[in-house]
């Protein structure tokens, strides 16, 4: 999800119902920070990105594809980077 000046993007949504949540979801959040802005203190730092091999630790490492993945390493090469594709990105072990 990309959060433009005059625009806002989202990616692999399964359909408007979906849209739609995740606009009134990013709306509650969008209006709950305005209304705490006194108390937010801001952070200048970006978090950390995983790297593949991190992830590639906590998966089963069996390649059962079950994912739609060629491979364990595959799989965690993709949830490291964010990509999400067709139903989405999981480990089904």
């Amino acid at each position: 999800m990309t959060v433009h000046r005059d625009r806002i993007a989202v990616n692999a949504l399964k359909d408007e119902a979906e849209a739609h949540n995740i606009l009134e979801w990013l709306k509650k959040e969008i209006n709950e920070a305005w209304e705490n802005r006194a108390s937010i203190v801001p952070k200048y730092e970006g978090t950390r990105k995983a790297h593949p091999l991190e992830v590639y630790k906590l998966l089963p490492r069996t390649n059962c594809r079950a994912c739609s993945q060629p491979s364990c390493m595959a799989f965690a090469a993709l949830a490291a980077t964010g990509v999400k594709r067709g139903r989405g990105l999981y480990c089904h072990e």
